[in-house]
């Protein structure tokens, strides 16, 4: 067991470095699709930022005075574009993508490390005392392991999803940016990759409160931390 924490703590210490970087060139990337759709497309207009005819229009279309007017209502008016809201939930998936896998590779590798320091403190206290509850202890330390195991393929898993779909979707970026496809068929795959990258972040979450806090909450009670 030990040497499988040990595998485990130095292939994502190793990989953090590099995922976290590639994330944020993610949101990056996707940001430059909302630019795309109002300017050329080509970098010399993107450069000089030369808008597309009717830029100015498509954002006086966003009426501010229809949410203000009582006679109107609070209802949002339908003359919102789509490419607004769609720029507002990259922009928050991509961060909550970046910061959600960066915090459950650093509390799993926490976990492996009160794991090492259990497993160590049992080995003292037995050798020293000869005490069965420890080793009993380092036996139902060693029984989680499988759950550790089963954890990282899922989070794995779901990790490997999330990426693939963000792929796609800079795919769209791009195809959408040198015209090599109709907009309608970029904006749905945008749109669908979007969606699912947001539905697979929310099944990370679920993840990490049904499968981390219980193992890390069990450690802390073979730690005799928790009563």
């Amino acid at each position: 067991m030990i040497s499988y924490i040990d595998d485990i703590k130095t292939k994502y210490t190793e990989n953090i470095s590099a995922y976290i970087p590639i994330q944020r060139a993610g949101i990056y990337f996707l940001t430059l699709y909302f630019f795309a759709y109002y300017f050329q497309k080509c970098p010399e207009n993107i450069a000089t930022l030369q808008p597309i005819d009717g830029f100015w229009n498509h954002l006086l279309e966003l009426d501010i005075l229809y949410f203000i007017d009582p006679s109107k209502g609070l209802i949002p008016s339908m003359k919102i574009k789509y490419h607004i809201l769609t720029i507002a939930t990259v922009t928050t998936t991509a961060f909550l993508t970046t910061y959600l896998k960066k915090g459950m590779y650093d509390f799993y590798i926490k976990i492996h490390k009160d794991f090492d320091t259990f497993i160590d403190d049992c080995k003292k206290k037995s050798l020293a005392a000869k005490n069965n509850n420890d080793v009993i202890n380092i036996e139902l330390s060693r029984d989680i392991a499988p759950d550790l195991q089963k954890t990282e393929r899922k989070i794995s898993k779901y990790t490997s999803i999330t990426e693939l779909f963000i792929g796609i979707a800079l795919l769209s970026f791009v195809n959408f940016y040198f015209n090599f496809k109709i907009l309608s068929i970029n904006t749905l795959i945008f749109t669908t990759s979007t969606t699912l990258i947001i539905i697979l972040n929310f099944i990370s979450i679920k993840l990490y409160f049904e499968e981390f806090l219980p193992i890390y909450t069990l450690v802390k009670s073979l730690r005799g931390e928790i009563p």
